[in-house]
């Protein structure tokens, strides 16, 4: 309670602080924003890349922000499909927790970092993608290989890079979005530089439905705001503070014995009465500067703290609350040919409440580093490690090797081979995947790879008894899984297209509810034509987007613990939506309009929660300047 009144304070105290920044290279500055509001000359030599893994932003890629205005996205699981391998399972209504897969992984075993630092809770390993405002991102990175063993995952990851603002002039946003079942989503955001070289942003968002089914309303309230300072072309810092809250209604999904699962009068919800309450407070402070005379020697660090509480109320009341606290530095140096990284994490977490989950604090650092080796302008090796020390537990080593072949601009070969030895479990997983990309232009690529991995000691989840869990474990269990995913992202005259697809083979002695948790295919992608229409008044960019799912056994939802668990029940069909949208672009605004689902699919992607049939969507997207 102290570090929140304490950090409450803090904020209130933010203009009139000199200490804390935040960079952007204005080369990423959006060209409506450089046109229309009169940029600060005096630091404009900004390092980019505040909260970049690799200390850069892409404005190209399909990820960034500049397309996100193009998009009908609610919140960032609209987007992440776009990731091959990737892939989202919901329960159908707005501020759920979704769970979020790679490749044979569910969330658990997936970081998602903001600006680099960890994000997941403690005591679930869980982020609600609805808890980050999709207007606070300024790009999604997706980890590769060697990253991964860096920053402590198992092959797979994201960072979402939140915005940075440079304006003399006041800058305002509003996205609302309405939707069925009195569905709303309405984002607000100002931002100005206050003091010379510092920039001040608030943003406020509310997510609000009444539900499609009895007991699933939902209303959520989030505060960001973030302080930056410039303080010269050679160090930048900022301050950043994030607070949710939510009220959400746990149905626990639909009884099978209703006489239909998608029709809103006759289902019948497990539970009319469960509910869950849920706050966290995000502080950070994050720095990027060039300490040493060589320009391309970027140090990076941030210093960060998450508190959160849950009740969730039914037959019994489960109440709990956790926290992480830490530190990390990143040194990045390059001679020549060779590059190199090198940082340390020291992180705290502690949980307590919460029966089923070890309770007390949890002290951990890590040291990790990657080497990188350019030889003959075309090939790159790279290698990287991380070595975890934790109390009363021994150490635990991950490392990789990769490379990059650029046989010319149009094709690039690549491979990598990794062990990651995590430090909550006594297994070891290995990893190994390879592919290829190929470009034809800037704006179409093909890639293709493949991937096989495998557990040295497979741990298998309990089974789901009613509404209660025995024995179980942090980690699905396989002991290997084999697949590949491919990507094609291409433009030609007005049109746009980005196809990604998935295949994965599981391998396993448990049980063969245990073997099809995960599709065996997924497929999605998404058509657009874009022009400039009505005598260059208006941009529109319309199209139709698709979404495939193969059969498979899936996974039910335990609401009282907040965890995905095997599904015991009926087998989940093969689905296939299809859903059609436009975005128009006039003057500053840009408005959507979304008809999802026009087949009216019934189809369900966790076990007995029912996904929307055929819905209307509109919303807008408007930035005021002065």
């Amino acid at each position: 309670m102290h570090r929140t009144l304490f950090v409450i304070l803090i904020l209130a105290c933010l203009p009139s602080l000199a200490y804390t920044i935040v960079f952007q290279d204005t080369t990423t500055v959006g060209k409506r924003d450089s046109i229309a509001t009169t940029i600060d000359t005096t630091r404009t030599r900004f390092i980019p890349g505040l909260g970049s893994l690799h200390a850069q932003i892409d404005s190209t890629s399909i990820l960034h922000n500049s397309q996100f205005d193009w998009s009908d996205a609610r919140y960032l699981g609209d987007l992440l499909w776009k990731i091959p391998g990737y892939y989202l399972r919901g329960l159908g209504e707005a501020g759920k927790l979704d769970q979020f897969t790679a490749f044979g992984l569910d969330g658990r075993s997936i970081p998602i970092l903001l600006d680099g630092r960890p994000i997941n809770e403690p005591y679930t390993g869980t982020v609600n993608l609805y808890d980050i405002p999709l207007e606070a991102i300024e790009q999604i990175e997706v980890m590769d290989a060697q990253d991964a063993v860096m920053y402590g995952s198992q092959g797979v990851g994201v960072n979402l890079v939140t915005r940075q603002h440079n304006n003399n002039r006041p800058i305002t946003k509003l996205r609302y979005m309405q939707g069925p079942f009195e569905y709303g989503l309405t984002d607000g955001m100002f931002a100005q530089n206050i003091l010379r070289g510092t920039n001040l942003m608030v943003g406020l968002q509310r997510h609000t439905t009444d539900g499609r089914f009895t007991n699933s309303a939902y209303d959520s309230w989030n505060i960001r705001s973030q302080l930056r300072y410039n303080v010269s072309d050679r160090f930048n810092i900022a301050a950043s503070y994030f607070y949710h809250s939510a009220d959400n209604g746990q149905n626990n999904g639909i009884d099978t014995s209703s006489p239909s699962l998608f029709n809103e009068v006759d289902a019948i919800v497990h539970d009319s009465t469960a509910h869950e309450s849920t706050s966290r407070h995000d502080f950070a402070i994050t720095g990027i500067a060039r300490l040493f005379p060589d320009s391309t020697s970027i140090t990076q660090f941030s210093l960060f703290s998450m508190e959160s509480d849950r009740e969730y109320t039914d037959s019994l009341k489960v109440q709990g609350s956790s926290s992480l606290m830490g530190g990390r530095v990143l040194q990045r140096f390059s001679i020549k040919s060779l590059s190199a990284a090198l940082g340390l994490d020291i992180i705290r977490e502690s949980s307590s409440g919460y029966t089923w989950y070890k309770q007390g604090e949890r002290n951990r650092s890590a040291f990790f580093g990657k080497l990188e080796l350019l030889l003959l302008g075309r090939l790159n090796l790279a290698a990287s490690f991380r070595t975890e020390l934790q109390a009363n537990r021994r150490g635990t080593i991950s490392n990789g090797l990769s490379f990059q072949l650029h046989i010319n601009e149009h094709i690039n070969l690549w491979g990598n081979l990794s062990a990651f030895a995590p430090y909550q479990l006594p297994w070891t997983l290995e990893y190994f995947s390879a592919g290829i990309d190929l470009r034809a232009n800037n704006s179409t690529v093909f890639s293709i790879s493949a991937y096989t991995r495998s557990h040295e000691y497979p741990l298998p989840y309990s089974r789901l008894l009613g509404n209660d869990l025995t024995g179980w474990t942090i980690i699905p269990a396989m002991s290997g899984a084999t697949g590949g995913s491919a990507l094609l992202s291409a433009k030609f005259w007005q049109l746009e297209s980005i196809l990604t697809g998935t295949m994965t083979i599981f391998d396993n002695e448990y049980p063969v509810i245990l073997t099809t948790s995960f599709p065996k295919w997924i497929a999605t992608g998404e058509f657009a034509y874009r022009d400039v229409i009505l005598t260059d008044v208006m941009e529109l960019r319309t199209g139709v987007r698709f979404k495939y799912a193969s059969p498979y056994q899936g996974v039910g939802y335990n609401s009282r613990y907040a965890l995905f668990v095997p599904n015991t029940g009926a087998r989940i069909d093969e689905s296939f939506t299809l859903d059609l949208f436009a975005v128009a672009h006039l003057g500053d605004a840009y408005l959507t309009l979304s008809w999802e689902n026009i087949l009216n699919e019934g189809y369900v992607t966790v076990a007995r929660y029912p996904m929307p049939g055929r819905t209307f969507r509109f919303g807008f997207n408007w930035t005021f300047f002065d």
